[in-house]
């Protein structure tokens, strides 16, 4: 099995050819190096390997995988961490509710009834993609940097948590699901959109 298959690999910036046809293979165990001049492609190949940018043509193969394999299991990561992160807040919510009746602790909904309930649930677990994003984004602002990137998350999540009640308060209707799953749509496109053109000419990490 080989580490690395490369056949007619090309990626173009703008009309220029940063790589033209690569075709190189790199058995396990084996270690190779880019040699070349500035502006040969060699961090142009590493990033397509990587997954970071998206070939024009040709195909890659990682340990006899096509690398966008990996990227579904990324879309479906994705997937499964938003499903996670609902499953996690309703449990939260019904534990509070439950812990909250055993302690004997008082629990008013005010004008809010059961549908209020469940649509400020679903609102708060749609506005959770734009946390999502927001976070990415901070990632990639800290160029991966761990403590910059968390000193950004603390604060921009310090900031978010305020808007929380507001955005999706117990009494909830339609309009804030609507509301929700919208700037979660827009957010995600726009910085997945924004980033993307972004590393397209440069690199951030």
């Amino acid at each position: 099995m080989n580490a690395i298959e490369i056949r007619n690999l090309s990626k173009s910036f703008h009309g220029l050819y940063a790589v033209d046809h690569l075709n190189m293979t790199v058995p396990v165990g084996a270690i190779y190096g880019f040699i070349g001049e500035n502006g040969s492609g060699k961090s142009t190949t590493e990033k397509l390997i990587c997954g970071l940018q998206v070939p024009d043509r040709g195909s890659i193969r990682l340990f006899g995988r096509d690398y966008r394999d990996g990227d579904v299991r990324a879309k479906v990561g994705v997937l499964i961490g938003l499903a996670g992160g609902a499953i996690m807040l309703i449990a939260f919510f019904a534990g509070a509710m439950v812990g909250g009746a055993i302690s004997g602790l008082p629990f008013d909904t005010g004008t809010a009834g059961a549908g209020g309930i469940i649509m400020c649930m679903i609102s708060k677990i749609f506005l959770a993609a734009v946390f999502v994003s927001i976070y990415v984004l901070t990632s990639v602002v800290g160029k991966q940097k761990l403590w910059l990137s968390m000193v950004i998350s603390l604060c921009t999540g310090m900031l978010l948590f305020t808007m929380v009640p507001m955005i999706t308060p117990l009494d909830s209707g339609i309009m804030n699901v609507i509301m929700c799953l919208a700037g979660g749509i827009l957010f995600s496109l726009g910085i997945g959109l924004g980033s993307n053109a972004v590393l397209n000419k440069t690199s951030l990490v």
